[in-house]
């Protein structure tokens, strides 16, 4: 059985794949891609900032208030224990986050450290087909139903009134927060396991 993360999967639903561009990318081991530091602790710091405001203020997050009322966290499974089948293919990732609901469904947010511009919005189509992938595993996995499923973008504010310059060690930069719900489509993620398996 063929295993691949979430991630890779999801790049077949750009329009413009290459087919065979991506079965190279399965086939051949690249040289380690170094992934900036400074991306981790800010993935972090949006990790954090989300259990600061359900777990220790016990509030759902304002920049986060279209969705349903939060309960609580629930900590994502390793990835080798987070994942669905399909068609003799494994898919498997770690989700960014889970959060219970009031409703006690699950929401699955992913965090993405960016400005939301034309060229993020050409990449939406793969990030959601990555979540919908983790909707799948978590439901597998029998941590729960997952009823929403979305995109928070934490968007660096470099303008000067949106900065604290005044620090003597240097300088602090805000993020505006932008949550973007995403549709769920299973029938999607099944045909995309399908293609990969026939690629």
């Amino acid at each position: 059985m063929l295993t691949i993360s979430a991630t890779k999967l999801a790049k077949l639903a750009l329009d413009d794949v290459c087919e065979r561009c991506w079965w190279l990318e399965q086939q051949i081991k690249l040289p380690y891609q170094s992934f900036p530091g400074v991306f981790s602790t800010l993935d972090k710091a949006s990790k954090l900032c989300l259990e600061h405001w359900v777990m220790t203020r016990g509030l759902t997050p304002p920049w986060m208030s279209q969705f349903s009322t939060f309960k609580t966290l629930i900590k994502p499974p390793h990835f080798t224990k987070f994942g669905f089948t399909h068609g003799g293919l494994h898919v498997r990732g770690v989700a960014d986050a889970i959060v219970l609901l009031e409703d006690d469904t699950l929401l699955i947010p992913d965090f993405k450290t960016a400005i939301f511009t034309e060229a993020q919005e050409r990449m939406v189509p793969v990030y959601a087909a990555q979540l919908n992938c983790y909707a799948m595993a978590a439901e597998n996995q029998a941590i729960g139903d997952v009823s929403q499923i979305a995109i928070v973008y934490c968007q660096p504010q470099a303008a000067g009134e949106e900065m604290d310059i005044d620090r003597v060690s240097g300088f602090g930069v805000h993020f505006q927060a932008l949550a973007m719900p995403v549709h769920r489509n299973d029938e999607r993620i099944k045909q995309m396991c399908d293609r990969a398996a026939g690629i």
